[in-house]
């Protein structure tokens, strides 16, 4: 069954899905598969999205008060495109630094090459700063958008932090 945003009725897509049994992701400390779900549409237009995952790995948007009527710019075909995206992990590690200078390399841990300033969210539920995941350029999701989805997580609390950030 589809979900779809509460805010904007955006169809809500599967951004990420991280196998945190892999041993590859050990110091990440995900306990898990882990699915993160989010609406395509209002994570550009919002400063951060909490979400909260489960035990099955399922994540949902932790609720907040829209400042303002969203209305969905996504169409059925930016929809398809992004759900079509099946991006899977290299086999060969890379070193730490990465992505730095290259604003279209998707990175998971390491170190984030931010877009604007530096960012690092205070967990929702234990207020204390949470720590990089993921970093997704939208151009790797969808061709020619622009930004990238940054992603950060409390495993403590299984929250996740996510925000868009774009020159």
């Amino acid at each position: 069954m589809k979900q779809h945003c509460p805010h904007c009725g955006c169809q809500m897509i599967d951004v990420l899905r991280l196998d945190g049994l892999d041993e590859r992701f050990s110091y990440l400390e995900v306990d898990g598969v882990l699915t993160i779900s989010i609406c395509p549409n209002c994570i550009t237009f919002i400063e951060e999205t909490f979400v909260r995952y489960d035990e099955t790995g399922r994540s949902e948007i932790i609720p907040y008060e829209a400042s303002l009527e969203m209305e969905n710019y996504c169409s059925e075909a930016d929809l398809l495109e992004m759900n079509g995206n099946q991006l899977t992990l290299s086999a060969e590690a890379v070193p730490m630094h990465y992505a730095s200078g290259g604003d279209e390399v998707i990175t998971i841990g390491g170190l984030p090459d931010w877009v604007q300033d530096a960012e690092f969210a205070t967990c929702s539920d234990c207020d204390q700063t949470m720590k990089f995941l993921a970093a997704l350029p939208w151009n790797a999701l969808m061709d020619g958008s622009e930004g990238t989805l940054y992603i950060e997580i409390c495993t403590d609390c299984r929250t996740l932090c996510l925000f868009h950030q774009q020159t």
